[in-house]
């Protein structure tokens, strides 16, 4: 059996280690989540499904948050893909409150730190983007309202600013290294937290078996030009 690791990214409270246990189903809860005071994940964390027995998931402590520690936080990332996760990541996933309307400074700035971090032509192709918060008692015509907002204006906002910033990096890239960008981003909604009596998982669930089949029909993501023991400033 071949395994699909999904690493997860994002800043700290969008639900990154939720969505991670989430998948992995577990009794107990493999990752920290950041809603728990004092619990919000500080390392590198990878744990196989409990359910889905070959989906690996790669959790990660968030960024932009009041510590003040992303660089250390992006070193810590580099280090684990490193040592650990070289082979086997097939698709990475930025996860999103879907209440957030449009990309803030934060969010450029991350998206820059990521095209600084993994400078791989066909990075972006693996890319997928989890709206958390997409409650399952939302009605399904407010939650289309919601698909249809991101569609237009967040996620043509996202692949905007990644074009941006691989224009630039390019510029110092060879023509056999230059990062591509797709015209479109997975885009997977989402409620993995508690849930409402008399409501289900259902339409979750749904979107989870999307995910874990879109990761399945990537191919390996080729880090092995990536140069990890050369210093990264994300400045």
């Amino acid at each position: 059996m071949s395994i699909t690791k999904i690493l997860v990214l994002g800043k700290t409270g969008e639900g990154k280690s939720t969505l991670c246990n989430y998948i992995l189903k577990y009794n107990e809860k493999k990752c920290k989540e950041s809603s728990a005071p004092g619990l919000c994940t500080k390392t590198v964390d990878g744990f196989i499904s409990n359910h889905y027995k070959d989906i690996f998931m790669i959790d990660t402590p968030g960024l932009s948050d009041s510590s003040g520690e992303d660089q250390i936080i992006v070193d810590r990332i580099r280090k684990a893909i490193k040592d650990k996760h070289s082979q086997g990541i097939r698709a990475i996933i930025l996860v999103s409150n879907i209440n957030t309307d449009r990309l803030s400074f934060d969010d450029k700035r991350l998206l820059l730190i990521y095209c600084k971090m993994f400078p791989i032509p066909e990075f972006w192709y693996h890319v997928g983007i989890v709206f958390s918060k997409s409650y399952d008692y939302f009605p399904e015509e407010a939650l289309n309202g919601f698909k249809s907002t991101k569609q237009k204006e967040f996620l043509h906002d996202l692949i905007k600013t990644i074009e941006n910033h691989t224009n630039e990096l390019n510029k110092t890239l060879p023509p056999d290294r230059q990062i591509q960008i797709p015209g479109v981003i997975q885009a997977f909604f989402t409620d993995c937290g508690e849930l409402l009596p008399g409501f289900n998982h259902d339409r979750t669930d749904k979107e989870i078996e999307r995910l874990i089949n879109w990761a399945r029909g990537n191919d390996y993501l080729d880090f092995s030009r990536t140069d990890f023991n050369t210093d990264m400033d994300i400045n």
